[in-house]
């Protein structure tokens, strides 16, 4: 009997082993050969490549060399456009360091959907090791991550109907290990579903949920799974209510759906078992940020329209070449070097060509200029209930650089950036069969490579999530019924309105100033101006984020202001570009009213024709 128990024992832990191997993608686990207790590993939670945005890459190292010693980690991925990131690790002789490397991969309408993902480490005085991975990503479904325990029994089934559908597409979704979720909300940006069950939602770290609800909040998707006897018996805003997710809002009191500023938060059903294989369904036809990097920047993005295009010019290139041609042959020859002094040549061809580039160089610099210019609009999410106190920014940007003496740049926020697909263009490094090769590397805080080339066009999305103490909030009630807000935002805001908890809407005066720490004055307005205004300057936002922008009018407590000093809460990228046109609409939650962040509100949404499906 001891025996039988002993071996059931086994088989168990064996098949848990399992499952949480089968959890993680091991990229590389190498044993040096004359320090067998001396290695190093790889593992990826969510898969080895993406389509677009970051990773996440947990690295473990042991040393037993004898010394203290660092390891140079270099991970890569990348065709016409190559993304790099590199660490320095060190680790004390006798210890194990474990360490989380994010790697950001270039969008998938620059390169294919097969990614190759290079991986380098060295130490000095080891032999390096190098490792290349193939992985095929997914092209008609969106990138979902699913947790252990959903997927334990049902993510084979799962794959195969999607492959069944489309062979494109190699799997449904990647399974992960929820005790292996990482605690920055970055490491999230190459997913555009995140699948969870209900036990390990409630088992993960708080600084895990934390990173997880800041990627919801810049316009990720969380799915959380309950079994019936979690979900039956009670309305599903109960239950978004029993998960204590600061400023969630029901579109509707009976939905399963609750939307988190630029995110959504959905509860689904299961059995605690298994997943039906009719879940495919509910993702087969959603959006998915690959698609919106690709569409939204090219010929229907109102930001590019009104910076405008331009073309080389082609008459004064010919006239150069020609001028270049006359005097480098015919001239230089009959005359500069006539027959006899043919050794002339010699000084007289380089002279010539230098002359070429160094006129060609100046026609460059006093037609195109030292540094570029640009545009950008940005909208920033303001949210300081409870302990969250974030400011979630999503920024975008069209630039044109002329003469460029450095095509990186620095940023201590560390924002994620993503290059867009705009429209065809002569300027345009990432069109089709463009031909150019460029490398974006990522070391924290620096931003080096190709990113701002001379004479190019570059469109991108940056997001970033930052810690702030300002806020708008209520204190009361002024004479005739209207909030009573104070604004501790630290720039003077030009315009606020505002959707207050009882279905009112509320404006600043015209022409009225509102200092730090000023109380605001405010005035009723009708529903259609107060929408018209958030549409108006929500037009040249892409699509999505649009769409998305407009259907938070509908949130109650809510409010939207602009500043004409806000420079400072724009997502920096190369100091030489000349933004002409800033333009930026700060929202968030009012504090200390009934329907504040921590007591959502569930009351249906109002109607609107840009109110957006569960899914956009």
């Amino acid at each position: 009997m001891f025996k039988k128990r002993s071996l059931l024992l086994l088989i168990v832990l064996t098949s848990v082993l399992v499952n949480t191997a089968t959890a993680e993608t091991q990229i590389l686990r190498h044993v040096y050969p004359k320090l067998r207790n001396t290695t190093v590993e790889i593992n990826s939670t969510f898969g080895v490549a993406a389509r677009n945005g970051s990773l996440p890459f947990r690295v473990t190292i042991i040393n037993n060399t004898g010394a203290d010693r660092a390891w140079n980690v270099e991970l890569s991925e990348g065709r016409s456009i190559r993304t790099v990131t590199s660490q320095s690790i060190e680790v004390r002789n006798g210890a194990t360091v474990e360490t989380e490397i994010i790697l950001p991969f270039a969008p998938e309408f620059t390169t294919y959907s097969y990614r190759n993902l290079s991986t380098k480490i060295s130490s000095p005085g080891l032999p390096s090791v190098e490792r290349n991975t193939g992985y095929q990503t997914a092209t008609n479904i969106p990138t979902i991550a699913m947790s252990q325990r959903l997927g334990q029994r049902s993510l084979s089934i799962l794959d195969k109907t999607v492959k069944q559908r489309n062979s494109n597409d190699p799997r449904f979704a990647n399974s992960y290990n929820p005790q292996q979720l990482s605690t920055d909300w970055r490491a999230y940006t190459a997913l555009d579903y995140l699948l969870i069950d209900l036990e390990s939602w409630r088992q993960i770290e708080q600084a895990q949920r934390r990173a997880i609800l800041e990627w919801v909040r810049l316009g990720g998707i969380l799915d959380i799974f309950g079994t019936e006897d979690d979900l039956s018996g009670h309305n599903h805003s109960t239950h978004f209510d029993a998960l204590k997710i600061e400023g969630l809002l029901h579109t509707r009191s009976t939905h399963s759906s609750a939307r988190l500023s630029l995110g959504i938060i959905n509860l689904k059903k299961w059995n605690g078992n298994e997943v039906d294989s009719t879940l495919t369904a509910d993702y087969r036809s959603s959006p998915y940020r690959s698609q919106e990097i690709t569409n939204n920047y090219d010929t229907s993005w109102d930001l590019a329209d009104d910076f405008g295009s331009r073309d080389f010019n082609n008459a004064l290139i010919f006239v150069l070449l020609l001028i270049f041609a006359i005097l480098v042959a015919p001239v230089n020859l009959f005359y500069f070097a006539a027959p006899g002094k043919r050794h002339r040549l010699f000084v007289t061809t380089p002279i010539i060509s230098l002359a070429a580039c160094v006129i060609v160089i100046l026609i460059i610099f006093l037609s195109d200029g030292l540094g570029g210019r640009g545009y950008r609009i940005a909208f920033a999410d303001l949210q300081s209930g409870g302990g969250e106190m974030r400011l979630y920014i999503t920024q975008e940007q069209v630039s044109r650089t002329g003469v460029m003496i450095r095509t990186g740049f620095e940023n201590e926020r560390i924002p994620a950036i993503d290059p867009v697909n705009l429209r065809d263009s002569k300027f345009n490094n990432l069109r089709t069969n463009s031909g150019i090769n460029l490398t974006f590397r990522y070391d924290r805080e620096r931003y080096n490579g190709g990113f701002f080339r001379s004479r190019s066009e570059q469109g991108f999305s940056l997001r970033s999530v930052e810690p702030t103490r300002a806020r708008i909030e209520q204190a009361g009630t002024q004479e005739g019924g209207a909030p009573k807000l104070v604004s501790s935002f630290p720039s003077t805001i030009e315009k606020l309105v505002y959707h207050a908890p009882d279905g009112t809407y509320w404006s600043t005066p015209e022409n009225k100033s509102i200092a730090p720490g000023s109380p605001i004055p405010l005035e009723p307005v009708a529903k259609e101006i107060f929408k018209e205004w958030v549409g108006n300057f929500s037009a040249s936002f892409s699509d999505r984020l649009r769409k998305r922008t407009r259907f938070l009018a509908n949130e109650p407590s809510r409010f939207f202001a602009i500043s004409s000093k806000a420079s400072d809460l724009f997502l920096e990228t190369h100091g030489g570009i000349d933004w002409e046109t800033e333009k930026l609409l700060l929202s968030g939650n009012v504090i200390g009213v009934a329907n504040s962040p921590g007591e959502p509100s569930t009351d249906a949404a109002p109607a609107s024709t840009d109110t957006p499906s569960p899914n956009e």
